[in-house]
C-alpha cells in the first residue's frame, strides 16, 4: 500500500511539471492604445523541453494592427548556417520559424517585435497563436505546446486628453480671428 502511495505521489509530480512546461506567452505592456501608436510584444517560449524545429504564427485584424519591419529581435540562437531563425510577416500574420541543424535547446526564449495601431475598434480585437510544429527532429519527439494564450488590444481614434487640447486650440485661434478681424 505505501509503494502505491509513493507511486501515485511521483505521478502527480511528473504531471504537474508536465503541465507548466512549453508555453507560448504574448506579454504586452498595454492593453489599449491610439490610432499610429507603436507597441512592443514580446512572444515568450517558456519552460521548454528539448527542441530543434519550429514553425508558428501570430495572426491579427489587419486592418487595426501592421507589423512594424525591421524590429525583430530573440534571443534563440541564429547564427545563419547552424542554427536559422526566421521572422516573416503577412497582413494580419507574423510567422517564426527555427531550425537547428547540430543542437537541441531547451529553456526559455524571447522573440521581440513592434507592431502599430492603423485602425480603430469598438471592441477589443484578439491576437492569437497558431502553432503549426514544435519538436525535436533528431529524437523523433513531437513537443505539446500549451498556445492557448490570445491578448485582446482596444485601439482608440484619439484619446480624450488629445480631443480636448485641440478643441481649446482651435477655439483659441477662432478668437484670435475674431478679433483680429474686428479691429
Amino acid at each position: 500500500m505505501k509503494f502505491c502511495k509513493q507511486l501515485f505521489i511521483a505521478l502527480a509530480l511528473c504531471l504537474s511539471f508536465q503541465a507548466t512546461a512549453n508555453e507560448i506567452k504574448i506579454n504586452i505592456d498595454e492593453s489599449e492604445f491610439t490610432l499610429g501608436e507603436q507597441f512592443d510584444v514580446e512572444i515568450e517560449l517558456a519552460d521548454l523541453d528539448f527542441f530543434d524545429t519550429f514553425e508558428f504564427y501570430l495572426s491579427f485584424d489587419a486592418s487595426i494592427f501592421e507589423v512594424v519591419m525591421g524590429t525583430d529581435s530573440t534571443t534563440l540562437p541564429n547564427d545563419g548556417v547552424d542554427n536559422l531563425f526566421d521572422f516573416f510577416a503577412s497582413p494580419g500574420e507574423v510567422g517564426f520559424s527555427f531550425l537547428s541543424f547540430v543542437n537541441s535547446f531547451d529553456g526559455s526564449y524571447l522573440i521581440n517585435f513592434s507592431m502599430e495601431a492603423i485602425g480603430t475598434t469598438d471592441s477589443p480585437s484578439e491576437l492569437f497563436l497558431d502553432v503549426e510544429v514544435f519538436e525535436d527532429v533528431f529524437a523523433g519527439e513531437v513537443l505539446t505546446i500549451d498556445s492557448t494564450a490570445t491578448k485582446s488590444l482596444t485601439v482608440n481614434a484619439v484619446p480624450i486628453p488629445t480631443l480636448a487640447g485641440m478643441i481649446g486650440l482651435a477655439t483659441l485661434l477662432l478668437v484670435g480671428r475674431h478679433r483680429q478681424q474686428s479691429k
